[in-house]
């Protein structure tokens, strides 16, 4: 089973204690959710998933995932899945058919995938997979190779496998190939070229501070995306905020304060533990609110609101083309229509 985040571990002891052994949560998100009314309305409909955890490929609405998380949309419409407790990624196709993409590691046989964070494909079709410490480059051949990290956790900066993560989460890519890391654990933004050089763009150590990069912190950061800007954007989970980071390297809050729930502008939202976040077009942010169970949008004037409630911890969201897919903890994907 996975080793959950300390934000995941805590989701799955109050679900499993709220729903019981059986853990089918159908009752409490419907096929159809209403959307709300700010600032468009929206229609929220089951994607993918029956509600009740287990492991099928399939037609999508007939498929079964457990627990899923990350999510990465390709550029030819397929939707790839952090399949945590099935350990495995999943794949949707446009045609709606879900399947397992085969991991081959060089010494053969299929890797299994423990501890899945994020997961981020390219214009390519490379897919870059989060897993305990190590992040895996996956090439469209199945063929899989280690890109940065190892089996030991830790911080440290360096090339390839001698660099050292502990739990990266969310991944996100820049325009010019560069991997950016949520490393949970650490507290840190990190990045790789795609030569595979490690360093840190910001965080030091856990808590809460703006300023320049290595002085800044975070706490527990677990999403990432990147602006139309370059601008990196990061869900700053322990901290109840949205931070961004400059291309000078310097650490803001874009949005949030303390625990709660509150639209707004700025400081005066609330959030609870936002887990991921993704780029809209537009350059407008779109979070996955876990602990408020909602999606909430950022303004490119900065303005928090609600776009949908009614999940149950939604965990992954991504964008496109003009749709949201949100991940949550009944099994499901879930397709956002903005109108």
């Amino acid at each position: 089973m996975k080793n959950f985040t300390l934000c995941s571990a805590l989701l799955g002891i109050i679900i499993l204690s709220s729903v019981g052994c059986d853990d089918n949560l159908t009752e409490s998100v419907p096929n159809s959710i209403p959307g709300t009314i700010s600032p468009k309305n929206v229609t929220v409909t089951t994607y993918a998933g029956t509600g009740d955890y287990g492991f099928l490929n399939g037609p999508r609405l007939q498929a079964r995932f457990y627990y899923p998380m990350g999510l990465s949309a390709g550029a030819d419409g397929s939707l790839y899945i952090a399949d945590t407790q099935n350990q495995q990624v999943r794949k949707i196709s446009p045609e709606g058919i879900v399947s397992t993409v085969n991991c081959h590691p060089d010494g053969g046989g299929t890797l299994s995938l423990q501890n899945l964070g994020g997961v981020v494909v390219s214009a390519e079709g490379i897919l870059y997979i989060a897993n305990a410490n190590t992040i895996y480059k996956l090439l469209p051949s199945g063929r899989i190779t280690v890109f940065a990290g190892g089996e030991e956790k830790g911080y440290e900066d360096g090339q390839g496998k001698l660099a050292k993560f502990n739990q990266p989460a969310g991944l996100a890519l820049g325009s010019d190939g560069t991997l950016y890391v949520a490393d949970e654990l650490n507290h840190r933004i990190r990045k790789i070229t795609p030569q595979g050089l490690v360093s840190t763009v910001a965080g030091s150590e856990n808590g809460f501070e703006d300023g320049t990069a290595l002085n800044a912190k975070f706490a527990f950061p677990t999403g990432i995306t990147v602006g139309n800007d370059g601008t990196l954007f990061v869900a700053d989970m322990g901290n109840h905020r949205i931070r961004k980071i400059s291309s000078s390297g310097v650490v803001s809050t874009l949005a949030g304060s303390e625990q709660g729930f509150e639209d707004g502008t700025g400081g005066n939202a609330k959030f609870y533990h936002p887990h991921d976040l993704t780029t809209a077009p537009d350059g407008s942010l779109y979070i996955a609110d876990s602990w408020n169970n909602s999606i909430r949008r950022i303004s490119t004037e900065g303005v928090v609101s609600t776009i949908a409630r009614d999940f149950s911890f939604p965990e992954g969201i991504t964008f496109h083309d003009g749709h949201l897919f949100v991940s949550d903890y009944t099994h499901r994907i879930f397709q956002v229509d903005l109108e």
